[in-house]
């Protein structure tokens, strides 16, 4: 029986705060500062004693270096790696400009890469945006890589109601609604012109590739819904961030691009690649159980943005199926892309406008 043990942490490898991961986690404060991270850019997991990379982020020193989902670092510099915790302590004691060797094992062969340390903003590619004349407050976030400006409070819905009844007040679940009362609190909004602006929508969930998505189910408008765990369908988890996080530079979640990318959150599910079928990657832990995490995965960075929690967030778009009985999003609890019952009223609504809108604050 294979057996799976994490060790208390989730090394992302681009010096994270706390504990042992390393992705660019957030380390700045709500006013807007901004820390510099030293970099290199992967997810890694314990396995059968084994350091196994599970996650490369798009644009990393490790992506340059060519590391591959898969690899078991055994080497760091010309150092045995024996834990997470000791990789993570190794990537931190460097700094960027740093060229590094990274002996791993890949398909039974021993293979030395050579990387060059990054540096990263922890909110790099998020940028405050004063729409109310106060420049001394921030009221968006303009998100340079999706070229859409997302509200700053991320459940406006438990202050603002615009008139909209079934709009949950009270407890954990306040500010929830269901997909129908999402959009029709999305056009209250418009129709108020909060803050000047009378655009405003859902973040969008699109097919990641309608061709094949139509050759495998016309009914389904371009959509492939099924699960995966690497991002390679339009459901599910993705480790690597790829597939539907960043579809050749387009990102078709824009929520799960979000918190994979812009905030670098990690997804709780670490493959099993001895029983993977294609990219349909499983996972070697109970997912639902947050005792078999690996420490730092989740929602651990919500980054400038308030009120941001483990919900549910509802997408501008309906899934095909079922007669449209149910709203596309993501759980940012886990990352996980899912289409929920349009009727589930617990499930919160995060405005956003296209483009870049408001003035910029320094």
């Amino acid at each position: 029986m294979r057996k799976f043990v994490v060790t208390g942490l989730m090394v992302a490898v681009a010096v994270m705060v706390g504990a042992a991961s390393v992705f660019a986690q957030d380390t700045g404060t709500s006013d807007g500062a901004e820390t510099t991270i030293t970099w290199l850019g992967i997810g890694i997991a314990e396995a059968d004693d084994q350091i196994v990379v599970i996650r490369v982020q798009n644009g990393s020193p490790a992506d340059a270096a060519d590391l591959i989902v898969g690899d078991v670092i055994v080497a760091y510099d010309g150092e045995a790696v024996d834990s997470a915790e000791a990789l993570a302590e190794m990537v931190a004691t460097g700094s960027a400009g740093d060229t590094v060797s990274i002996d791993v094992l890949r398909n039974d062969e021993t293979v030395s890469i050579e990387a060059t340390l990054g540096s990263s903003l922890a909110r790099e590619g998020l940028h405050g945006r004063d729409l109310d004349g106060d420049p001394n407050t921030i009221e968006a976030y303009y998100d340079t890589a999706l070229d859409i400006t997302w509200l700053a409070n991320a459940n406006l819905a438990t202050t603002e109601t615009f008139g909209i009844a079934d709009i949950r007040s009270e407890g954990r679940t306040a500010g929830g609604m269901s997909w129908q009362t999402a959009h029709a609190w999305i056009d209250a909004m418009n129709s108020a012109a909060y803050l000047g602006i009378t655009d405003w929508r859902l973040p969008n969930d699109l097919p990641m590739d309608p061709e094949a998505g139509l050759a495998i189910n016309p009914d389904n408008e371009g959509y492939y819904l099924e699960f995966s765990t690497s991002g390679t369908s339009d459901g599910g988890f993705a480790i690597q961030g790829e597939g539907w996080v960043d579809n050749g530079g387009v990102a078709v979640s824009e929520l799960g691009h979000l918190f994979y990318v812009s905030l670098n959150n990690l997804s709780p599910c670490v493959p099993d690649f001895e029983t993977a079928i294609g990219d349909d990657l499983r996972c070697l832990n109970d997912t639902e159980n947050r005792s078999e995490w690996p420490e730092g995965s989740g929602l651990t960075n919500t980054g400038p943005f308030i009120n941001l929690g483990e919900f549910y967030y509802w997408a501008e778009q309906e899934d095909p199926r079922d007669d449209g009985l149910r709203g596309r999003g993501l759980n940012f609890t886990t990352g996980f892309r899912i289409s929920l019952g349009k009727d589930i009223d617990r499930n919160r609504a995060w405005p956003v406008v296209s483009g870049d809108i408001g003035v910029a604050v320094p």
